[in-house]
């Protein structure tokens, strides 16, 4: 973990995307120099083996220490053992479901043994002529080795046997044993504890066959009480020993001990058929995030896509706790919300979903949506949490005017409210004197603010109406400045939080180790919220038979009286002075003095 990246001596190439340089992996060879490969150039250092959309049993041969997170020296580790088994090591990075038997490298050790392994598999599977092999072929080494319920590892369950009496004489056994406390129960028997059983079972049965007389002289026996096989009964312990069940069971146990070695080698085939599947996926989601910026592929922690306020999110990953893991998301600069997901047969899961697009007037605590999951499984998701950031420079450009306009009607509420309150003091209550109606001082700061703006007022006319045929622009420009004075340092404010969203800490508060500051820049935003829009050749009928004609109406004369006034102020201004203009100072000598 100590070279530097001056030591590797493969030709790398880098990719910009979205502001990031990441290492592009494209062939065999690249792959393979993955351990000259600087560290810090990775875009990730660890991540875990659980809540990513990868299988899991993958991950878990991947992790070969077993911590549940996986490293670079075991992404490292598991590209080496795959290719000392492949013919080319660029067959990984195709990502195929299925491994085709000519790709496995035949000249070596590991290979010829590997490739008569995954032979017999098919062979057992009725599948002799198979060119192919998939993981479903290898997921259950019992059922590749035509061996159902057999492990190799010592334990024979009841289905491991073939005979109907055999089956119940292993369930029998199993019944009789004392488990212990705090430990799972075991799927089937060992030889260990058919050997205690049989022994049990004939000291008891010949404890019973003695009688009360010669029990002292029998050796020891336990009360029935006590022996573990007294809850099958007399007439059935007789029957077992009568039987061929011990024969049956000894040739299953020296079964299971004969393919211990060959269900390892089945677990070789499996672990090969995963790598070839899964490792292009990991190396794309660990090495470098070329799923994530690749448009049509969908990065491990993407857990799928929300809908909601019409939008689609597809920025969703999956939590456990929403509130440990608020506390570092927020540090991302993005707008999330927690929602917890359900559906039917009790299922339920949370998720962390980032809207990058569009505005967060409608999204509250308790709002419903929808989530899709990537195996297109729908879920009923409610908002439970929100951490605010901006969403867009358009949200923020137009947030300073509904705050406003959210203060006013608050104004208004609130002076509803007061003019509906009781009048006068409550019962038994004393009497409260009123309030002067005028107070001079307060009347004469207003005559004095009036005065202000209206001098302001004033001279503001003057410099706008000296500026003749150019008013047009300067009413123009003067809306501009009066918009770019409200909602500016709100842009601003926005522009420069939207430049420092961050993918790394929304994937450090699930556990991973990001190496690189992902940034989710607008463009990259953009394209993970998406906006309801017509879908093209659509028609869009604007009679509206519910149309509040009467606000309609309202904007129709107030934008019809603001350009009369402005067309009658140009019209006045070219074709006389305007009254309260200053005269020119030779215009003004020559006038008499009243």
């Amino acid at each position: 973990m100590s070279r530097k990246a001056a030591d590797s001596k493969h030709p790398w190439k880098f990719v910009r995307t979205g502001g990031m340089d990441h290492v592009s992996i494209e062939t065999g060879a690249d792959l393979l120099a993955l351990g000259q490969l600087d560290p810090k150039l990775w875009v990730a250092l660890s991540c875990p083996v659980r809540g990513l959309e990868l299988d899991e049993s993958t991950l878990a041969l991947i992790d070969t220490d077993g911590d549940g997170r996986i490293r670079v020296p075991e992404v490292l580790a598991a590209v080496r053992w795959a290719d000392a088994r492949l013919k080319d090591a660029g067959d990984l990075l195709k990502g195929s479901v299925s491994l085709p038997l000519a790709s496995i490298d035949d000249a070596s050790p590991e290979g010829r043994a590997l490739l008569a392994t995954a032979r017999t598999v098919l062979a057992n599977l009725g599948k002799a002529s198979a060119a192919e092999i998939v993981p479903d072929d290898t997921s259950d080494p019992a059922v590749a080795m035509g061996a159902a319920g057999l492990t190799g590892a010592g334990v024979v369950p009841p289905q491991a046997a073939s005979d109907a009496e055999i089956q119940s004489l292993i369930s029998d056994i199993m019944a009789c044993r004392r488990e212990t406390a705090g430990t799972a129960p075991s799927p089937g028997i060992t030889a260990g504890e058919a050997v205690a059983f049989f022994k049990a079972a004939e000291t008891y049965a010949a404890a019973q066959d003695a009688g009360p007389t010669f029990l002292p002289y029998a050796g020891w026996s336990p009360p029935e009480s006590d022996s573990p096989v007294a809850r099958l009964g007399l007439a059935r312990i007789r029957e077992i020993l009568a039987g061929s069940g011990r024969r049956a069971l000894d040739s299953l146990f020296a079964r299971d001990l004969e393919l211990a070695s060959e269900f390892k080698a089945v677990s070789e085939v499996d672990r090969l058929v995963r790598y070839h599947r899964d490792l292009r996926t990991l190396v794309r989601n660990f090495v470098n995030f070329a799923d994530f910026y690749s448009e049509g592929h969908g990065a491990v922690f993407q857990s799928g896509v929300l809908y909601l306020d019409g939008r689609s999110c597809e920025l969703c990953v999956r939590v456990d706790d929403p509130s440990a893991h608020a506390a570092l998301a927020a540090m991302s600069n993005a707008y999330i919300a927690y929602l917890d997901c359900s559906r039917s047969g009790g299922q339920s899961m949370k998720i962390a979903a980032c809207f990058t697009q569009g505005d967060s007037d409608y999204l509250f605590v308790g709002r419903n949506g929808v989530f899709f999951d990537r195996r297109d499984r729908d879920w009923d998701a409610t908002i439970t949490r929100i951490v605010d950031n901006p969403i867009s420079i358009r949200q923020a450009f137009f947030a300073p005017y509904k705050k406003f306009i959210r203060f006013i009607g608050g104004l208004i509420a609130k002076r509803a409210a007061d003019a509906n309150a009781p009048v006068g003091p409550p019962t038994g209550a004393a009497p409260v004197l009123p309030k002067p109606k005028f107070d001079v001082g307060t009347v004469a700061a207003l005559g004095v603010g009036v005065g202000g703006i209206s001098a302001a007022f004033g001279s503001i006319l003057g410099a706008f109406f000296g500026l003749g045929v150019w008013m047009p622009i300067g009413l123009c420009g003067g809306l501009l400045g009066i918009m770019l004075a409200i909602s500016g340092p709100s842009v601003v404010i926005a522009w420069l939080k939207l430049r420092q969203r961050s993918l790394s800490p929304l994937l450090e508060a699930s556990g991973w180790a990001v190496n690189s500051r992902v940034k989710i820049n607008i463009p990259l935003g953009t394209s993970l919220t998406d906006r309801a829009v017509l879908p093209p050749g659509s028609r869009l009928l604007l009679a509206d038979p519910y149309e509040d004609r009467a606000a309609a109406r309202v904007r129709f004369l107030f934008l019809a009286a603001v350009v009369f006034v402005a067309a009658a102020l140009l019209a006045a201004r070219l074709h006389h002075r305007w009254p309260f203009e200053p005269k020119p100072p030779a215009e003004a000598a020559a006038s008499p003095k009243k």
